[in-house]
């Protein structure tokens, strides 16, 4: 099935999100491009590498970045089961679920999980939520070397950017840029990730991150 006939089911399949008001008015070739801005010059390279989509909604970017890499594997989360009930309605409707899962769970449960804690070979997110609770609970999934692709306003930004990231998680920002549609930050793993991270959710409410 060529690009343009998934993006058209994927419209059909999004309808009962957008009629809940899961996915906003964007079209879906709308959408598309946004997600390609996530996509680093490394995953290009990187056949077969299994990634994970952050706070995945409906499955915005997720979904949309296994069209554009064919070859990759996909776990989608969300906390909302809800959600997840679209963004699987969405997998089965255009026959992705050979390699694109969806998970009801949240993002600090699989990073306390020696099965997934540092597994994943790349990570995007796009409304995850607030950047300290993104970075303690979504960093520790990537395995040394691997990179998390964040969308990002200035703000959003720069409090990445004078978080002290490298020493509380032993990752670091690699580089940020801008599309016609949108804004991206780069984070790389580049040390195992500490112990104590994530720490308890009313730890994490208590003293935020950064």
């Amino acid at each position: 099935m060529s690009e343009d006939s998934q993006l058209d089911s994927l419209e059909e399949a999004w309808v009962p999100a957008r009629e809940a008001g899961v996915v906003g008015p964007e079209s879906v070739r709308s959408l598309n491009e946004h997600a390609k801005g996530f996509i680093i010059e490394d995953w290009k390279k990187q056949p077969q590498k299994h990634f994970i989509d952050l706070g995945t909604g409906a499955g915005i970017p997720g979904i949309l970045l296994a069209i554009a890499l064919p070859s990759s594997r996909w776990t989608l989360i969300d906390s909302s089961y809800r959600r997840c009930g679209f963004a699987t309605l969405a997998v089965d409707a255009l026959n992705l679920g050979d390699r694109v899962c969806v998970e009801h769970v949240r993002a600090g449960h699989l990073s306390r999980s020696s099965e997934t804690r540092e597994q994943f070979d790349g990570a995007t997110a796009r409304l995850f939520g607030q950047a300290p609770e993104l970075a303690e609970c979504g960093l520790p999934l990537l395995r040394i070397g691997a990179t998390l692709v964040v969308s990002v306003s200035d703000k959003t930004e720069q409090l990445w950017r004078q978080s002290g990231l490298r020493e509380k998680t032993g990752c670091k920002i690699m580089s940020s840029w801008s599309t016609s549609v949108g804004s991206f930050l780069a984070v790389q793993r580049m040390e195992t990730t500490p112990s104590r991270l994530p720490r308890s959710a009313a730890a994490r409410q208590r003293a935020p991150l950064f």
